[in-house]
């Protein structure tokens, strides 16, 4: 059995006990967080340090154009981040947000869908409530 055939079983074996669908040659940065997995899906796209996503987010192309995705990001659940889209560093993404092929500046939240997405300042720190304890 080649890497290739080893590395798809166990993708099909993670996505079957985890209910997270990664492939194998999806580059994540080397701290990430996942809470509740369940119907996650992580495809092609840069992921910047210490990201963060709940249950059922979406990251991956659209026509070709992948996400780029900064430092320190959170993504709450049941939302997609599709296409050429920017999340600037600190930023935020709300749940049940869709953000296609579009930009969020750094520390700032992201709420709705595109193309109408409202864009925010983020007034407070997400990010200690998540490694803040780990280094305790």
């Amino acid at each position: 059995m080649g890497f290739s055939e080893l590395a798809s079983l166990f993708f099909l074996f993670n996505k079957m006990q985890n209910g997270l669908v990664c492939m194998y040659d999806t580059v994540l940065p080397d701290v990430f967080l996942l809470i509740h997995t369940v119907g996650t899906v992580l495809g092609k796209a840069s992921y910047g340090s210490n990201f963060v996503a709940y249950q059922n987010v979406t990251v991956g192309t659209e026509s070709g154009r992948q996400p780029a995705i900064g430092d320190n990001v959170v993504i709450y659940g049941g939302s997609m981040i599709l296409g050429q889209t920017s999340l600037g560093s600190g930023s935020v993404v709300s749940a049940n947000s869709t953000v296609i092929d579009d930009s969020v500046p750094p520390d700032h939240i992201a709420i709705g869908r595109s193309p109408q997405l409202l864009i925010k300042a983020r007034r407070r720190d997400f990010m200690h409530q998540y490694w803040e304890r780990a280094s305790r």
